[in-house]
């Protein structure tokens, strides 16, 4: 979303003024004496972002008392955190494009990647210690420990065809709401909110990271890379449109199988028209679209027609 829609949707003076803040900030915070480290550190930051979380916490911190120097230091504590995540989530998923640049760990390595993740974290760390008190430092470690746990869901149900809606809930629940929830609620804490409205804006937050996260999935299973700045589902499985209905398998022999049998089923189930639709639930939803594609599907999986 472009910047002028969103400050039409949130017309705050202050809030953009303290973005702007913000980012120079970010650069001061997430420097290294270190070049080689600060090119690398620094690297997902000047490709640029959505920066989501910090204006969650600027938006909290308007319901406060306007310490804005407080409050931008809590949106970069958070942004840190997310973006150390990013360089630890491209080493697991192999990850090549981040924000429309080569990820790191390809135009470095995995090892780098990591360490600047790690870096970023305890930049994280020690400035809510600094500025941002106790509570805030105890309130970002545990977040991240949420964040680990979602991750590690989401390995865990990779090959499961038995997870469900509730699963899938439990795993952005970790790994995307609980930092969006806890960007609210540094703000408000940074701006010294009653607890009412803290509890209030949090919960607001965290609904709002669901939304933000089943979208994203939505866009990951319908986007090509170039409109994400990322590599989507179909790239990541090889470019083949017919792997979004099996990522559960594990080799490519065994989901031709899968989708073989699942075509003819497709064929039993529906006639040929201007328009054959089908939603099919193994590990992701799938729109089979025109006939003219599943056809192609039929092709590439060397069906008898």
């Amino acid at each position: 979303m472009e910047s002028n829609t969103l400050k039409k949707i949130i017309p705050i003076e202050q809030l953009w003024i303290n973005l702007d803040n913000f980012e120079n900030r970010l650069y001061e915070i997430s420097s290294s004496k270190d070049s080689y480290l600060n090119d690398i550190s620094q690297y997902l930051i000047k490709a640029g972002g959505k920066r989501f979380r910090p204006i969650c916490t600027l938006l909290a911190g308007e319901l406060g008392n306007g310490n804005n120097e407080k409050i931008i230091d809590a949106a970069v504590a958070v942004e840190l955190i997310h973006l150390g995540s990013l360089y630890h989530d491209d080493v697991i998923d192999e990850a090549e494009t981040r924000r429309s640049v080569q990820s790191a760990n390809v135009k470095w390595n995995a090892t780098l990647s990591i360490l600047a993740g790690d870096y970023l974290l305890a930049r994280s760390s020690e400035l809510a210690a600094e500025t941002l008190g106790l509570e805030s430092v105890k309130l970002l470690a545990s977040t991240y420990a949420e964040l680990v746990e979602g991750q590690t869901k989401e390995v865990q149900y990779q090959y499961d065809t038995d997870h469900n809606t509730d699963d899938y809930m439990k795993v952005i629940e970790g790994k995307t709401a609980s930092l969006i929830r806890t960007s609210a609620k540094l703000g408000a804490m940074a701006a010294e909110c009653d607890e009412k409205t803290t509890q209030a804006i949090s919960k607001w937050a965290w609904h709002s990271g669901f939304i933000f996260q089943i979208t994203d999935d939505i866009l990951d299973l319908s986007s090509d890379t170039e409109t994400l700045g990322k590599e989507g589902i179909v790239a990541r499985l090889g470019g083949d449109e017919f792997a979004i209905v099996s990522p559960v398998f594990k080799d490519k022999s065994e989901a031709a199988g899968f989708a073989r049998r699942l075509l003819t089923r497709i064929n039993d189930r529906f006639e040929f028209g201007d328009r054959l639709s089908g939603e099919i639930h193994a590990g992701a939803w799938f729109d089979i679209g025109t006939p003219e594609r599943l056809e192609r599907l039929r092709e590439m999986l060397g069906a008898e027609r």
